[in-house]
């Protein structure tokens, strides 16, 4: 199978990658709105939303690929069950809320006819990955307790508990900033209050620290992966080396008898 040929780590290396840069263009995007009081929805600044927005949808594609690397295609055996299942509806409500947020950035060539959808996706999509976050702190707790297969998570706690904890945190900032705009918003209005954007802001710092931490944890997962695979390879050498002594010694043996 052609995902069992490739590295264990290597969706999980790019779907960071993805992270590191969509939420870097958000932070930018909402701040260079903000500080030249560009509207959101002017053609060139929504061909550049939706852009972000496909990035975000293969973001969740990719850690979609790289739970069912290593949770399915890791197992020891296949009739073991397969675990991180609370992963892998992570995985599900961040697909979810990455199309939601597609869908609203592709209706805002048109906010006037659109706006109510594309609030309501933004409020389905920014709950989805709520719910995302809240289901990788889940499965990870679960990870710790039942140190499963390769125990992704367990090599790094520190930073993997800071992750995900700032993961649920911009989520909650960019819900609030959601609820506010769907209170406050005005149809006749062309931008979002200053409030909504000045959270919108803070969330993306929040997002772009968050994902440096998950390709720091992708770093310490990769340097635990090699000293596994140099302990085996140290222990098959013994082992063999072990048969060739044997093997010396049966010689020997066997030369003895013959004198």
């Amino acid at each position: 199978m052609f995902l069992s040929q490739i590295e264990p780590l290597f969706w999980n290396y790019w779907a960071n990658i993805v992270y590191i840069l969509g939420s870097i263009g958000y932070m930018f995007m909402n701040l260079f709105c903000l500080v030249f009081c560009i509207n959101k929805f002017v053609y060139a600044s929504f061909v550049l939303y939706v852009i972000l927005a496909i990035l975000f949808v293969i973001d969740a594609i990719l850690y979609t690929i790289d739970w069912y690397t290593y949770a399915v295609l890791l197992r020891k055996s296949k009739n073991i069950p397969i675990n991180y299942k609370a992963e892998f509806t992570a995985c599900i409500f961040q697909i979810l809320g990455s199309y939601c947020y597609l869908l609203g950035a592709i209706l805002a060539e048109n906010k006037t006819k659109y706006m109510p959808k594309i609030l309501a996706l933004n409020v389905a999509g920014i709950f989805s990955l709520v719910l995302e976050a809240t289901f990788i702190i889940v499965g990870w707790q679960i990870t710790l307790k039942n140190k499963t297969y390769f125990n992704r998570g367990c090599c790094a706690q520190g930073i993997y508990l800071w992750a995900h904890v700032l993961n649920l945190t911009a989520d909650l900032i960019y819900l609030l900033a959601t609820i506010i705009a769907v209170l406050r918003f005005q149809m006749d209005l062309i931008r979002y209050p200053a409030t909504v954007q000045l959270l919108q802001i803070i969330g993306d710092i929040v997002y772009v620290v968050d994902s440096l931490l998950y390709m720091r944890c992708y770093m310490r997962e990769k340097d635990v992966l090699e000293e596994k695979r140099a302990k085996e390879n140290n222990e098959k050498e013994t082992v063999s080396q072990q048969k060739y002594d044997n093997r010396g010694l049966e010689l020997e043996s066997i030369l003895g008898n013959n004198k």
